[in-house]
């Protein structure tokens, strides 16, 4: 059974789901014990909307898709989703992307806009609260850094999503196909 850890993060690894079991997960309708204060209902709606990213990166064949930030802490109502999914760059760039416009605008990743704290977000963020990023395969994946490490050194989507801002390790949600995905 999924819980968080004493820090109420998400214990590290990788903690493969379909949409379906992380809706029924701790994440979705709290811990043992929740607060009154935990905030299902948001939590809920934040899984819809991944749910429908999630098809779209599916229907255009990308399928190892990670999701994180405060959304896998034990956090009463988090902000939003983030996540990342690994692809190709030739395929992304040639294929997958202008698909993935095309069936939701919101994929267009330059297309930003101030949130109401002024911070520059994409468009997928005001749409669905959620910010899925590509990382490339080697050896182009140093062309989609995700942040910066503690070292001051460029750090990409799959250990910047594994450890909190202060470096402590934490655990990733791989989303999985539900049966109905199987034959695709």
């Amino acid at each position: 059974m999924l819980s968080f850890t004493q820090a109420g993060l998400l214990p590290t690894g990788d903690h493969p789901m379909t949409i379906r079991a992380l809706r029924q997960s701790p994440l979705v309708v709290g811990p043992w014990g929740r607060s009154a204060e935990w905030d299902q209902w948001w939590r809920r709606t934040l899984v819809d909307s991944l749910e429908v990213l999630f098809e779209q990166l599916l229907l255009v064949g990308i399928t190892n898709v990670y999701a994180n930030g405060s959304f896998t802490s034990n956090k009463n109502r988090p902000e939003d989703i983030d996540g990342y999914f690994t692809c190709d760059f030739s395929e992304f760039a040639s294929h997958q992307h202008p698909e993935l416009v095309k069936l939701n605008p919101a994929w267009n990743l330059a297309d930003r806009r101030r949130d109401e704290n002024g911070r520059l977000k994409p468009l997928m963020w005001h749409r669905h609260r959620i910010e899925l990023y590509p990382h490339f395969h080697a050896p182009l994946h140093g062309l989609s850094p995700a942040g910066v490490g503690p070292n001051g050194l460029p750090m990409y989507f799959p250990a910047f999503f594994r450890q909190t801002r202060s470096g402590e390790p934490k655990g990733i949600v791989r989303l999985l196909r539900d049966n109905h995905h199987a034959s695709q």
